[in-house]
């Protein structure tokens, strides 16, 4: 049977230089880089270059897909707009990984199969349905990398390593997934049985109404607010999404405030998952 290995790039912060473009067409004969994308398609041989130096470098998401069943999703965050401690109680040793680069902060999530899969997917299409997570996650969403997570332990079949450890925070609104999500569950073929597991110990949060966002803002200090408009005026990047995050922080010292679910044991999960 045939090959395939699907390997596109995108990038989404900044575009490439011309010098760039040039160096990264110059890797395959049959790849032409734009100043946003890089697509690479091997039906024998391997691309010749690390996805994570070529993330680090050039681009802010990386999408590899192959005919055998591997599945892999890569975003690079700036070190400015993301903690990696956020994200590191949903590692995976074998799923899901967090780099710490020099200026940047490398996410990787993984579906290895271990008998391979049977359908042939195309990898063209999947990546620019899939970026918004990236956003998502600066956001402080964090429903996609829980779900990988429980993909993975479910996947796991020593699971005597977990023993009475917790699960790592749940995210609010597991019950009402977006239609990126949906994309995302689709791709790492997650179980529905999986998703429902997740979303009982998920607290229902409603987005800000406009008077709370009001009250918020007048909780900004006059410097906060004057730094904000500024960044706002000139073009600076992700400001609307890291105000918006900075309202719902301090929405959330109210006496609204909804309790952290309970953790549950990760035995217990197990449990849920294999005979629930």
């Amino acid at each position: 049977m045939s090959e395939y290995q699907y390997y596109e790039f995108q990038a989404i912060d900044r575009p490439l230089t011309v010098d760039e473009q040039n160096e990264v067409s110059s890797w395959s004969s049959r790849t032409q880089a734009t100043a946003t994308q890089a697509v690479f398609v091997y039906n024998y041989g391997d691309f010749q270059k690390s996805p994570q130096d070529v993330i680090e470098k050039y681009f802010d998401a990386m999408l590899y897909l192959t005919n055998w069943g591997t599945k892999q999703l890569i975003f690079r965050f700036p070190n400015s707009v993301i903690n990696a401690d956020a994200i590191m109680p949903y590692c995976h040793p074998d799923a899901i990984t967090v780099t710490e680069r020099k200026d940047c902060l490398i996410l990787e999530i993984v579906y290895s199969p271990e008998e391979g899969s049977g359908d042939w997917v195309e990898g063209d299409g999947w990546l620019p349905s899939l970026i918004p997570l990236r956003d998502d996650i600066i956001n402080g969403d964090f429903r996609m990398v829980y779900l990988a997570w429980l993909q993975a332990i479910a996947n796991e079949y020593d699971t005597d390593l977990y023993k009475d450890n917790l699960e790592p925070p749940v995210p609010e609104n597991l019950q009402d997934l977006s239609g990126v999500l949906e994309c995302f569950i689709e791709f790492f073929e997650i179980d529905n049985h999986l998703i429902s597991i997740a979303a009982e110990n998920s607290n229902t949060v409603a987005e800000m109404s406009p008077f709370e966002i009001e009250k918020a803002l007048l909780k900004l200090t006059e410097n906060e607010r004057n730094q904000y408009l500024i960044d706002l005026a000139t073009g600076k990047k992700r400001v609307r999404s890291q105000l918006i995050k900075r309202l719902c922080d301090l929405n959330a010292t109210s006496d609204k405030q909804i309790p952290e679910p309970e953790r549950r044991r990760i035995s217990d999960l197990l449990a849920k998952i294999n005979y629930g």
